[in-house]
């Protein structure tokens, strides 16, 4: 099941903010136990509440989903489905991240460009935009695979990618055991 949200609360948008946006989502990182960064969370549940992330909150606002199905398998969730769209997903709500490269895989914009008049709003015109800090102290950055400083807001990028383009990863039920097997075998052949 979903897991209540972690810590003592929640940090919430400027209200101001809030309400001109159309959508929101909470923005919720938490790396796998070896330290990198694999998954990101879905759903997460706040005062019995449910919740969507920013990434899959942009999702469903662009295509105009207006529900979301929570398939599970007893008391574990399995996938997510809205629009004809199944997401795979972890007992948890995680979706497995598959990252197109190291940090910069995607367009980068600086918002002093963009202050400053040097960025065409054709430049912009029909894509998904994140903001994120690049300030020293103040970038959120995780470890993955593909590098060892990668910054948040890119993750939410790959996770909107990922769910767009439909390009997601599936860890079926039974791989779990089959990973244990294998780490036996090697260990007892090792020994």
């Amino acid at each position: 099941m979903l897991e209540e949200g972690a810590g003592v609360g929640v940090v919430c948008s400027l209200n101001r903010l809030s309400e001109k946006a159309v959508a929101s989502g909470f923005v919720n990182f938490s790396p796998d136990p070896d330290g990198m960064s694999r998954r990101a969370p879905l759903l997460i549940q706040y005062k019995g509440e449910i919740y969507p992330s920013l990434a899959l909150s942009m999702v469903l606002q662009l295509s105009g989903a207006d529900n979301l199905v929570l398939k599970t398998n007893g008391n574990a969730l399995r996938s997510l489905h809205y629009q004809g769209t199944s997401v795979p997903v972890d007992p948890h709500g995680h979706l497995m991240i598959k990252f197109r490269g190291p940090k910069r895989s995607y367009d980068y914009v600086s918002a002093a460009d963009i202050m400053d008049g040097n960025v065409s709003s054709e430049r912009l015109q029909g894509r998904i935009v994140f903001v994120g800090t690049s300030a020293t102290g103040l970038k959120e950055v995780l470890t993955t695979t593909f590098d060892p400083v990668f910054p948040g807001v890119e993750i939410n990028a790959a996770v909107v990618d990922n769910l767009l383009t439909g390009d997601l990863i599936s860890l079926p039920g039974w791989s779990n055991r089959i990973i244990l097997l294998l780490v036996l075998v090697l260990g007892l052949s090792l020994s």
